[in-house]
């Protein structure tokens, strides 16, 4: 599979800043995913990118769905969720979405968060997945995300319009994030980075989080996406 899929890769920044007069709703950027599969990094990814245009900046608020009550009004909104909303899709003028592993979700999900790692959660991932990817114009893979960062940047880059990107001082800045939310005690509304927040995203970290068994019945449950994602091998 490659590291991402487009579909319809085409907003442009005059349809970030159109004319809002006949209108109060903003413009709204969903950045969505399945948890613990790097989501915080594009999503800071997309926010470095458009705050790093001046015209939108002044124009641009960004934050965590249930934040929103918190977040300034401005004409342009970019949203972080992880359960599929299909009334936020329908609002929404561009969506990206990134997976990983649901076993490997499960289990950062388990370090981060101290949860329990089930079939009914691995359900669910797939069910969102499955809802997501259909309306989703950028559709980004995390193991491949750790090794195509700066691809990333310029394909957000390109779906928005901003033109002359500095390349380097975002891959600065975003490693920055990173390395500050391994010591950063307070969540941050601005970045949702929190302490604790990046555990072990090497692939394959299931195999100390979840057991043998559960393990199988979640491959059983889902095998055509393991082996459509080349997680498992497509023995005949």
């Amino acid at each position: 599979m490659p590291y991402f899929i487009l579909n319809n890769l085409h907003p442009k920044k005059p349809s970030l800043l159109r004319d809002n007069s006949l209108s109060n709703r903003p413009t709204i950027i969903l950045a969505a995913s399945m948890p613990r599969s790097g989501s915080t990094w594009i999503f800071n990814a997309a926010r470095e990118v458009l705050t790093s245009d001046s015209a939108i900046a002044e124009n641009f608020t960004c934050g965590w769905i249930g934040d929103m009550d918190k977040m300034p009004d401005k004409p342009i909104m970019m949203l972080k969720v992880h359960d599929f909303d299909l009334r936020l899709v329908k609002l929404a003028s561009y969506i990206f979405y990134s997976f990983r592993d649901i076993r490997d979700a499960l289990a950062s999900h388990a370090r981060c968060f101290g949860s329990i790692p089930s079939l009914e959660d691995a359900d669910g991932a797939r069910k969102n997945y499955d809802a997501w990817t259909q309306h989703a114009h950028y559709v980004v893979k995390y193991e491949s995300m750790l090794e195509k960062k700066l691809n990333i940047i310029r394909d957000l880059a390109k779906a928005f319009g901003v033109a002359n990107i500095d390349e380097k001082e975002i891959m600065r800045r975003l490693d920055s994030l990173e390395t500050s939310s391994k010591s950063n005690e307070r969540y941050s509304q601005e970045n949702l980075y929190h302490k604790n927040h990046i555990t072990n995203g090497k692939h394959g970290s299931w195999h100390h989080e979840i057991d043998e068994s559960l393990e199988a019945r979640i491959v059983d449950a889902h095998r055509d996406w393991f082996i459509e994602h080349q997680y498992i091998p497509n023995i005949q």
